[in-house]
């Protein structure tokens, strides 16, 4: 809770999540302790969002079943 003179931050975060998600689908899945921690440990490593990881995981299945990728980050 903001006190006196402070502005609420969460409102506008919120809404900013809410336009950077508008239009895309949520895609989730249960893993193990140990590959969500490499996972988030790589993505670390690199610079990048496990988000934008996980996109470049699911462009290279698509493109090794043919498929084109859609470079989504």
């Amino acid at each position: 809770m903001a006190g006196v003179g402070e502005v609420a931050a969460a409102p506008l975060e919120a809404a900013t999540a809410t336009r950077a998600r508008a239009g895309k689908t949520m895609i989730a899945g249960y893993f193990s302790p140990d590959l969500a921690r490499a996972v988030k440990l790589l993505a670390a490593e690199r610079g990048i969002t496990v988000q934008a990881l996980v996109g470049e995981g699911l462009d290279h299945v698509l493109t090794v079943a043919g498929k084109p990728a859609r470079g989504e980050r």
